[in-house]
């Protein structure tokens, strides 16, 4: 198992741990600014890696702010990551417990996406960053040590803040917030066989109300989505948020939503 942290010891062009922090490649979660909406998933030992790992990666926050700042400018830029960094499994190596190890970058800078595991790497799909809300759709794996990305068939539609499972092999997102400025939440649920993802996205029933931020989970089969909040335009309109108390399933036997 020691064969891993070699690689991307050597990727990185470090020689042991001391070097990683001393050049910077540690990668503390949570910091002294926190990172919110990032991804993270683990794989499971394959033909690119020796042992499961844990790669977490992106998130935004705002680093310039002042000391409790209340206004947008006193909190200053909101500044997306693209970073991705790797966890190995305790035991792995004395120095490297519990540290995240950078290993590369994700395609683009992201945050508060929908993501999952998969046999061929953390799949990660829509999410926002400084350029608006997005519909792609990125795979990264870790290959000799270091993050490699693929793109992987676009959602439909943009969407970030969506709830989002995996049940079997297909990962399921549903609902978000499709730009930045929309005063409305999308209901409708999209679908990847992660095992066939080059046949692209399905689109399922949509959710019987329209959600951004719920959590969602299965058990038994089915699809389950909790909370969050819709959003409607105010006397302004501004978007403003009502939040839900509702829990619904998805049976995807017969595509068919209940409460």
């Amino acid at each position: 198992m020691k064969r891993l942290f070699s690689l991307i010891a050597a990727a990185l062009g470090l020689a042991c741990a001391p070097l990683v922090q001393a050049q910077g490649e540690q990668l503390s979660i949570p910091d002294k600014v926190g990172r919110a909406g990032m991804v993270a998933a683990t794989l499971q030992a394959n033909a690119n890696h020796d042992m499961p790992v844990v790669l977490l990666a992106g998130g935004a926050n705002f680093p310039y702010a002042e000391p409790g700042a209340t206004t947008p400018e006193q909190r200053g830029a909101k500044v997306f990551h693209a970073d991705v960094a790797v966890m190995l499994p305790p035991g792995t190596c004395d120095a490297c417990n519990n540290t995240p190890i950078k290993a590369g970058k994700l395609a683009e800078p992201i945050g508060y996406a929908a993501f999952a595991p998969s046999a061929k790497g953390m799949v990660v799909a829509g999410g926002c960053n400084t350029r608006g809300h997005t519909n792609k759709v990125w795979r990264a794996e870790l290959v000799d040590g270091d993050i490699r990305t693929e793109a992987l068939p676009d959602l439909p539609v943009s969407t970030a803040y969506p709830a989002f499972a995996v049940l079997g092999e297909t990962l399921y997102v549903m609902g978000g917030q499709e730009t930045a400025e929309a005063t409305t939440c999308l209901a409708r649920c999209f679908a990847l066989d992660l095992e066939d993802s080059d046949a692209g996205w399905r689109e399922t029933a949509p959710m019987p109300q329209a959600l951004m931020l719920a959590t969602a989970g299965t058990l038994g089969g089915k699809l389950y989505v909790a909370g969050g909040c819709s959003l409607h335009p105010d006397a302004k309109g501004n978007a403003e948020r009502s939040y839900s108390a509702a829990t619904y399933a998805y049976d995807p036997a017969t595509d068919t939503w209940s409460e």
